[in-house]
């Protein structure tokens, strides 16, 4: 279990390098450009706001993983454990079921992209790329909210505190 979880890391971190250095290099490009030669490129802001896409829902995927979304402790801090505890799978439930249902709906507007045939209008990229990025992240947040309640579960029946 924990092998198909490293993995997932070694995925979120090697794709949110690469399309965050992507995309840095787009708006240096618009920056150099627009400032030297008062020409603006619309292909680095397309690239840029597509790739913004990614690294949001990527992004919050490793969030999920770290620990780092905002959460309110200061009421769970306040009850028994075993309350607590249960509180806590709660909360895991409602985010596997968020992130699962968005999932779902991603597919379905990926689908459409992909028969529609639309393109974006700068660089003529198929729309369904950058609304890949919503159904990949979804799927990512899904799993580590799983890999979320196994290590709570795990934790709980050792005895640990969490």
């Amino acid at each position: 279990m924990k092998r198909i979880f490293n993995l997932f890391d070694k995925a979120e971190e090697s794709i949110l390098i690469v399309l965050v250095a992507i995309m840095t290099i787009s708006i240096v490009i618009q920056v150099f450009c627009r400032t030297l030669f008062s020409v603006s490129l619309s292909w680095t802001e397309e690239i840029s706001r597509f790739i913004l896409v990614w690294v949001t829902y990527v992004g919050a995927s490793l969030g999920v993983k770290r620990g780092a979304h905002i959460g309110v402790e200061a009421f769970t801090m306040i009850l028994p454990k075993k309350v607590k505890q249960i509180v806590q799978y709660i909360t895991l439930a409602f985010c596997i079921i968020f992130t699962t249902v968005v999932f779902k709906e991603s597919l379905t507007i990926l689908s459409t992209q992909f028969s529609t045939g639309q393109k974006s209008a700068a660089v003529q990229l198929p729309m369904w790329i950058p609304y890949l990025g919503v159904t990949t992240g979804t799927f990512l947040m899904t799993m580590r909210f799983v890999e979320q309640c196994y290590i709570q579960f795990k934790n709980n029946k050792e005895g640990g505190t969490n």
